[in-house]
Parts: C-alpha cells; structure tokens; sequence
C-alpha cells in the first residue's frame, strides 16, 4: 500500500502502522532504523528487521520517496 505524508517520521511510522498485523519490528527505536534526511526527488529503501505473525525471522522492506512537492511517499510490505 502507498501512502503520502508531510515528514520523513510520519512516513516510516506509517509504513510500520499500516503492517503491524503481520510484522512487528525489533526495535521501535526511530534511530535504529536508519533513514536519514532526504533531498527532494530521491529514495530511499531500508529492510527493517523482525518477526512475522507466524513468529518467524522477516524485514519490512520500506521505501520512500520524496516528491518534488517536499512530500513522502511510502510504499511498504513484509518479505517472508
């Protein structure tokens, strides 16, 4: 699912609000996940570590985008 938000922190929250029924990260630690301020029209994508609903090792592999409009742009999903 793809979602648009006015910062980077609200970006990534939702990108982990949006899956927490099938992921929960290790850390909720907004440091650990490692995004880092963004220039308008770049990406970036991270794998975030943790556990499925089958209680199995996984990552949430998020990606964002910051549009030309200084919005972001989140797109992410579980891997297995």
């Amino acid at each position: 699912m793809t979602t648009y938000h006015e910062t980077l922190y609200n970006a990534v929250m939702a990108g982990l609000e949006e899956n927490k029924a099938k992921f929960s990260p290790q850390t909720t630690l907004w440091e650990d996940y490692g995004f880092q301020p963004m220039s308008y029209e770049t990406s970036q994508t991270k794998m975030i570590q943790g556990i499925n609903s089958k209680g199995k090792e996984c990552a949430l592999h998020v990606t964002i985008y910051r549009m030309p409009s200084g919005r972001y742009e989140v797109t992410a999903y579980p891997t297995r």
